[in-house]
C-alpha cells in the first residue's frame, strides 16, 4: 500500500515558496498574464499558516492543491488584495460548470480572476498523436493541451460569469526538463519556443529506464554519488538526498520492472540539499505505453 510522505517542515515550505516564485512562465511573453508576488516570504509567517490543517485532506498531496495553497499564502501576505477567495464554484441551476481558482479584490473594489496551474513537460522528438514535442510525464497532457484549456475553457468561464470588467488572467508556471544526452532521444534544442528557456534549467533532464545502464552517473565529470525519489506533492525544491546513487538506479529498476508509472529523482555530488540534477525517469515505451 502506498503511503503519503510526511506533512514538510516550515523551513521546507518557505523553499517551495521561493521555488514557485523564482519559476519561469510556460505562456508567451506576448501574452498578458498574473505574476506572483515577490514579496521574500519569512519563516515566521510561514510558521504561522495552517500547513496541519491543509496536509489533513489527502487531496493536498497532489502538485496542483499544494501549488495552489502556496500561492494563497503569497497572496494573502500581498497587501494588494483586500479580499482572496479560493475555488469559487460557478453554478447554473443546480449543476456545477466548474471552478475558479482565485478571486481577487482589491482595495478600491476592482476584481481580478487567476486561474492557475503548475505543469512538468519532457522535451522530446518521439511521435505522438498530439504532435507535440513537449508532453507531461505521462504523455496524457502536452503544452498545447493545456494552454487551450486553460485561456478558452478555465479563463472564460470566469469571463461569462464574474461582473464586467473583471480582469482575468492565467498563470501557468513549471518546468521543461530536456533529454539527459544519452542519444537515444535526439531532441533538437532550437525545436523549443523561444519563450522558453527560462523555464528549461540545465539540470532539469529526463531519460527511460532503460538508458540508464549505460549513464556514467556524471554531471560536469562529476560522479552523483546520492539521490533521492521525490514524493508528490513535494516536486518543488529539492530535498535532502541520502540515497546512495547505486541504491537508488536498483530501486528505479525494482519499480519499473513491476510499474511504467515515472519518478521524479533528484542527484547530488555529495549527500544533501546541494541537487546537481533533477530527473525524471520514464518506462522504456514511453510515450506510447501512456
Amino acid at each position: 500500500m502506498l503511503t503519503e510522505p510526511a506533512a514538510p517542515r516550515p523551513t521546507e515550505i518557505l523553499e517551495d515558496l521561493r521555488w514557485i516564485q523564482a519559476r519561469a512562465s510556460l505562456l508567451p511573453s506576448n501574452r498578458k498574464q498574473f505574476t506572483l508576488p515577490q514579496e521574500k516570504p519569512t519563516l515566521e509567517k510561514v510558521s504561522m499558516w495552517t500547513w496541519e490543517e491543509f496536509f489533513a485532506s489527502p487531496a493536498s498531496y497532489r502538485v496542483g492543491y499544494y501549488v495552489e495553497e502556496l500561492v494563497r499564502f503569497l497572496l494573502s501576505h500581498d497587501s494588494t488584495w483586500e479580499k482572496i477567495e479560493n475555488s469559487r464554484q460557478i453554478f447554473s441551476g443546480k449543476q456545477t460548470l466548474g471552478e475558479l481558482d482565485f478571486v481577487l479584490t482589491s482595495a478600491n473594489g476592482c476584481l481580478t480572476h487567476i486561474e492557475l496551474a503548475c505543469k512538468f513537460y519532457l522535451h522530446t522528438s518521439a511521435n505522438h498523436p498530439s504532435a507535440s514535442q513537449l508532453l507531461g510525464p505521462k504523455a496524457a497532457d502536452w503544452l498545447e493541451k493545456k494552454t487551450t484549456r486553460l485561456l478558452n475553457h478555465q479563463l472564460t468561464l470566469g469571463q461569462k460569469c464574474l461582473p464586467e470588467g473583471t480582469h482575468s488572467l492565467p498563470c501557468l508556471l513549471g518546468a521543461i526538463f530536456s533529454p539527459l544526452g544519452l542519444d537515444t532521444d535526439p531532441v533538437s534544442p532550437s525545436s523549443q519556443p523561444s519563450f522558453l528557456q527560462d523555464a528549461a534549467p540545465s539540470s532539469y533532464r529526463w531519460a527511460r529506464i532503460g538508458d540508464l545502464a549505460a549513464w556514467d552517473s556524471k554531471v560536469d565529470d562529476k560522479p552523483l554519488t546520492h539521490g533521492s525519489i521525490l514524493k508528490k506533492p513535494f516536486w518543488l525544491a529539492s530535498r535532502p538526498n541520502s540515497t546512495p546513487a547505486p541504491i537508488l538506479l536498483s530501486e528505479l529498476e525494482k519499480h519499473f520492472a513491476v510499474s511504467s508509472f515515472p519518478q521524479l529523482t533528484s542527484w547530488s555530488t555529495n549527500s544533501g540539499h546541494n541537487e546537481s540534477l533533477r530527473l525524471f525517469v520514464v518506462d522504456n515505451l514511453w510515450p506510447s505505453d501512456c
